[in-house]
């Protein structure tokens, strides 16, 4: 199995193992020497007159490892090639040359001795239906050329398009098509086929968000250097549904937040997905929208993305004061995948190389605040104007994504600059820099310390800015995501660091059947941590606190399949003016439990 989800069955003909390709002397699916080639004899030929049996636009054979050097110490024959070399006549000639087989009378044996040699060096660098034949029947006795085929491998297509054949197990495609298979397994189609591509290809095919399992099933074609690939997808659910209700709002506005949300995939396009969530907070809503969809190719997505929001949070030192705000933002843009590596097995832990994928984004967005007081517009925020503060920005970042079997590290670094925004109409109200600049990383990581369930947390986020920023960019320090024990976005400042480090032990204290789940992640979670953060503003007028603190403990459960909750209780290291009535989130506590109906419904009917 390739992954959890994902496996290719193949003749054990073909080796795709490095076992099977350090003992092959032959590349499968090269049709084998005449039979008098390994009889003795004697040949003597100054040249080689080589042929390329393959399909117009075809490729070329590439070393892709480092320095390879083959040698049988009983003939002393080698084969050499470095890195990045393409194996095509000149290289094969020069093997005949180096090894002194031109120009003087040698045996058959050491002929297609060599020709294995050379072809053992194709086949490790993942060419299995590639390689060198001898074409004649007949070995040269008077200097003539001696006449080799030199064979690229293909993938016979199943289609007028030079697909691979696709199949739907349950003859459900849910949105996808073939077409979107075979464009993330573009080794199928070249030429020669190197099934080390297919390999890379095939399992971040089993990554994809949009497929559920995918198997394939490669054997050997009915002509020289062919293959035939059957690829069988199972698409993931097309639709999931979810109800939460968490305590993650700042108090002032309400503090327990309800919400439904949905996802549905492959809308209008194969691959693409529109996420969206409605909130309501005391009788305030919020909604969030986000559509992807891929674009020109499988690695650029069109990013869209909007939301409102009636409870937006003010300063906290406005809140006496009774002043609403209600803020919306609309953006757009596109994520370009600069490199995708799967998770590649060793033969150890150590040996097994990390999955690793960096992608690039760029969008501009646009955000508007207005904020009332007594019903009337109210300027006390940067760069508001009559109530409203608006403005536009690039924003543009790298993110990286690395996983192992033991760790994942996640981190991010983004640059937001102003393009254009309000200027502020009050006296005495900063305006922030027109071109401003806000410098953003963001880093998280996990560990699996042992077998027992242990695994040690981290998290940092900084921001550095050139200028006071509008409210909507501003840094929220407080609460679930930040720092526990204080209230959601407790202070609010133009930049800061925030940082939590947790150790977690996972427990499974519900048995189930073995059709009962379908992962095996541990149903209760139990966690330490300190959470901690410095902001500040570039203005004169600081935070309340500068620093905050706090250590705590969490726990999270997953008594059934669609169901979990999360709660944590945290003792700060600071108190801060209250400007209302205690709250839950003031003593320490906040929690979080969703539902996912379809989910849920789907586990139980596989009961």
């Amino acid at each position: 199995m390739w992954g959890k989800k994902a496996s290719l069955l193949a003749l054990s003909a073909i080796g795709l193992s490095q076992t099977a390709r350090a003992q092959s002397s032959d590349p499968a699916l090269v049709a084998e020497q005449p039979a008098h080639a390994s009889a003795p004899g004697i040949a003597y030929f100054k040249s080689l007159k080589i042929k390329i049996v393959a399909t117009p636009n075809h490729g070329n054979l590439i070393a892709n490892h480092s320095q390879i050097r083959l040698r049988d110490d009983v003939s002393k024959l080698q084969v050499t090639a470095d890195r990045g070399q393409i194996l095509d006549k000149t290289w094969i000639d020069n093997q005949f040359y180096v090894n002194d087989l031109l120009g003087k009378s040698v045996e058959a044996d050491r002929i297609v001795l060599l020709i294995k040699l050379i072809n053992q060096v194709i086949l490790g660098e993942g060419y299995i239906n590639s390689g060198v034949r001898l074409d004649e029947q007949f070995l040269p006795q008077n200097g003539e050329p001696l006449e080799l085929s030199l064979v690229l491998g293909r993938v016979r297509s199943a289609d007028k398009d030079g697909n691979p054949a696709v199949v739907w197990p349950r003859f459900r495609k849910n949105g996808l098509t073939t077409a979107y298979v075979a464009d993330r397994l573009p080794a199928t189609r070249e030429v020669p086929f190197n099934a080390m591509t297919l390999e890379h290809q095939f399992r971040l095919l089993a990554d994809n968000p949009a497929i559920a399992t995918v198997n394939a099933d490669l054997r050997a074609g009915a002509s020289v250097g062919t293959a035939e690939i059957t690829v069988s997808v199972e698409p993931a659910a097309r639709c999931d549904l979810y109800a939460a209700m968490a305590n993650n709002r700042s108090p002032s506005v309400g503090g327990v937040r309800y919400a439904i949300g949905a996802t549905v995939r492959n809308v209008g396009h194969p691959g693409s997905y529109i996420s969206t969530e409605i909130g309501k907070t005391r009788g305030l809503n919020d909604g969030v929208i986000a559509i992807e969809f891929p674009a020109v190719s499988p690695k650029i997505n069109i990013v869209l993305n909007g939301s409102f929001n009636q409870a937006s949070v003010i300063d906290r030192a406005l809140l006496p004061l009774d002043i609403r705000s209600q803020d919306w933002s609309a953006s757009g843009g596109m994520k370009y995948n600069v490199f995708e590596r799967p998770l590649l097995p060793g033969n150890s832990v150590i040996s097994a190389k990390s999955a690793i994928k960096v992608t690039l984004s760029a969008l501009v967005i646009h955000r508007e605040s207005r904020t009332e007081l007594l019903g009337e517009p109210f300027s006390f925020s940067p760069g508001s104007n009559d109530g409203l503060a608006k403005y536009t920005a690039f924003r543009s970042g790298i993110d990286l994504i690395q996983r192992s079997t033991k760790h994942v590290l996640a981190g991010s670094i983004g640059l937001t600059v102003g393009i254009d925004g309000s200027r502020s109409s009050a006296f005495g109200v900063l305006t922030p820099k027109r071109h401003f600049i806000a410098a953003a990383a963001q880093v998280n990581y996990a560990r699996r310390i042992d077998n027992s369930g242990l695994e040690l947390r981290g998290r940092m986020f900084a921001q550095l800015v050139n200028s006071i920023l509008y409210s909507l960019e501003r840094v929220a320090a407080g609460g679930q995501d930040t720092v526990r024990g204080l209230r959601e976005s407790a202070l609010l400042a133009d930049q800061g660091v925030i940082g939590s480090i947790e150790l977690a032990k996972s427990f499974s204290i519900v048995s189930r059947g073995p059709t009962a789940r379908k992962v095996s992640e541990k149903d209760l979670s139990l966690s330490v941590f300190l959470d901690g953060a410095w902001i500040g503003n570039k203005g004169r007028l600081q935070p309340e606190r500068r620093w905050l603190s706090s250590i705590g403990v969490g726990a999270s459960w997953s008594p059934v399949n669609g169901v979990s909750a999360k709660a944590s209780y945290a003792k700060t290291f600071v108190t801060l003016a209250q400007a209302k009535a205690s709250d839950l989130q003031d003593r320490g506590f906040q929690f979080q439990i969703v539902f996912r109906p379809l989910e849920f419904i789907a586990a139980h009917g596989e009961r």
